[in-house]
């Protein structure tokens, strides 16, 4: 915890709480003041949809290999320098007003993130799994990274990387009207899709 405070520059004695819960992971919360704040829900119809922060395949621990039975080895280390300086152009970004939503990938990896800002916002997504490299494509979707995030932005392509220039970041796809999430493969080949309403639904069941 103390190298952690150290790179991200907090003092770890304002950390209001530590509590150690299921696969092994430390979750930490904290309380301050913010001044701008948004929410996960998707707000507007051909947004892009765009990931911070490196998305690898690491399953270890994840809620995906926990369902499989597989135990896996121990988490994956989180990259602090890179989280911090995105967590930073973010927070700028946030008080410019050009993040129109936010959600952290944490458990259940960038396709429960996706279902929930989808929940909220009663929109849907296409993204390209391609565009993330050659790795398996239910490691992309459920793998859980540290430090990463999706954000819904009106910035134009072009806006977003020079804004985030020389950080992993990258453009997966567009929010649409219809209530799915839309997962294709290039060229146009249609790996899934599913309603946004069936995932609710289970999605609800589980509460």
């Amino acid at each position: 915890i103390e190298r952690y405070c150290k790179v991200l520059r907090t003092q770890h004695k304002l950390i209001s709480n530590l509590q150690y819960i299921q696969r092994d992971k430390l979750y930490i919360s904290a309380f301050g003041k913010i001044e701008n704040i948004i929410n996960s829900n998707l707000k507007k119809v051909g947004s892009n949809i765009v990931l911070l922060g490196e998305l690898l395949p690491n399953m270890q621990k994840s809620v995906y290999f926990d369902i499989l039975g597989i135990d896996g080895d121990d988490p994956p280390e989180m990259n602090l320098l890179c989280f911090k300086l995105i967590s930073q152009l973010l927070f700028k970004a946030i008080n410019k007003k050009n993040i129109l939503s936010c959600h952290t990938v944490s458990k259940g990896g960038m396709a429960i993130t996706l279902a929930e800002m989808c929940f909220g916002g009663e929109k849907g997504v296409e993204i390209n799994l391609d565009i993330l490299g050659l790795y398996r494509k239910d490691y992309l979707l459920f793998s859980e990274n540290m430090g990463n995030f999706i954000i819904e932005t009106e910035m134009s392509d072009y806006e977003i990387y020079n804004f985030f220039g020389g950080l992993p970041c990258i453009i997966i796809g567009k929010t649409i009207e219809e209530k799915v999430i839309r997962v294709w493969r290039e060229p146009n080949i249609l790996q899934f899709e599913v309603e946004i309403d069936r995932l609710k639904d289970c999605w609800g069941k589980l509460l």
